[in-house]
């Protein structure tokens, strides 16, 4: 006989949305250097609805505050994709994957809570990320991390 989920069981899978960092090689003679991409899945209906950061360092690092980079908007395929990215523009592989939850979503402050699992041997992770965006440049963003 099973249980009846409690509204906050609920309420948390209703407002779950997945996201995932990538680690990005670029090929040699890129003018950038290889990276990690945090994507995350947002309300948005929209076919490029992935929110997307460049940060330079790994994320058992993001513990430090850290800056890092908005790119433009990717598709969702990238949640669940590794391989070659086309236009030899070098290869993705999936480091942490897992679901968040929006605290906060709108204008120059992006806040949500996570529960992921770190793919290296499978070391489960949780916390909350708060994005800034700095006011002088729209697409860098101060990135501070709690990881548990």
């Amino acid at each position: 006989m099973g249980g009846f989920e409690t509204l906050e069981e609920i309420r948390k899978k209703i407002e779950s949305f997945r996201f995932v960092v990538l680690y990005h090689t670029l090929p040699v003679d890129s003018h950038r250097q290889s990276h990690w991409d945090l994507l995350l899945e947002t309300h948005s209906t929209k076919p490029n609805s992935l929110l997307c950061f460049e940060a330079n360092i790994p994320p058992d690092q993001w513990k430090t505050q850290t800056w890092v980079n908005q790119l433009p908007n990717h598709r969702p395929i990238y949640l669940n994709y590794e391989g070659p990215i086309s236009n030899n523009r070098g290869h993705v592989q999936r480091v942490l994957q897992g679901t968040l939850n929006w605290i906060c979503f709108g204008g120059a402050r992006l806040e949500f809570t996570f529960e992921a699992i770190l793919l290296d041997g499978s070391i489960p992770m949780s916390g909350s990320i708060l994005l800034q965006t700095d006011e002088s440049h729209s697409q860098r963003w101060k990135m501070a991390a709690k990881i548990e």
